[in-house]
């Protein structure tokens, strides 16, 4: 059955830069752009990615809405990273009064 206009997709793949060391079955460079070819192209409801956030991943979702925003780690060691989150055209942040209203301390870049 076809998704109605309610729907929201979560992409969550790999990390880029430390993929190979995190995870068995990793993505290779050629993978992540095979897969924003794929979400472009396929999907036509409103959609997330986020990824580590490097220059790279940038590229690949260039012209798309971003925010930046900051995690704390603590698999291995504990430290804090930055991640990005690129939006769908078809997708609507919220604003900074709703971010700030839910406490959410992202940056936005576009």
């Amino acid at each position: 059955s076809a998704l109605d206009a309610q729907t929201l997709i979560y992409f969550d793949p790999p990390y880029f830069a430390k993929g190979g060391t995190l995870y068995e079955n990793h993505f290779r460079p050629a993978d992540h752009k095979r897969l924003a070819a794929a979400i472009r192209k396929k999907v036509q409801v409103p959609w997330i990615v986020t990824y580590d956030d490097v220059a790279a991943i940038a590229q690949i979702y260039k012209g798309y809405k971003t925010a930046r925003f900051q995690l704390s780690y603590s698999a291995a060691t504990r430290y804090k990273g930055t991640e990005i989150m690129i939006y769908s055209d078809l997708c609507v942040p919220p604003t900074k009064q709703e971010r700030e209203r839910a406490g959410l301390r992202l940056k936005f870049t576009n």
